[in-house]
């Protein structure tokens, strides 16, 4: 894969040169999903130092709790995916 330092989402991937060129369309949704905001970064960032950002905890527990529950699910003997 080639990458080219122009900052455009364009420029990064020369076509052709990438053994996914061809993706399926799950892959592609999960790229888009993946996929990141330059303008919400930003905000944060100036929020992170500005002091103005807070962590809402709760929120934060509560994805761990999820995270973990799905680990278990997978840890399971006899599960297979």
């Amino acid at each position: 894969m080639a990458v080219k330092k122009t900052g455009h989402e364009s420029d990064q991937i020369s076509k052709g040169s990438s053994p996914n060129s061809g993706k399926s369309d799950a892959g592609h949704e999960i790229a888009q999903e993946c996929s990141l905001d330059p303008a919400k970064i930003v905000e944060v960032h100036r929020r992170i130092e500005s002091g103005e950002y807070t962590v809402n905890t709760r929120r934060v527990a509560g994805k761990l709790f999820e995270l973990e529950s799905q680990l278990r699910i997978l840890d399971r003997p006899g599960t297979k995916d």
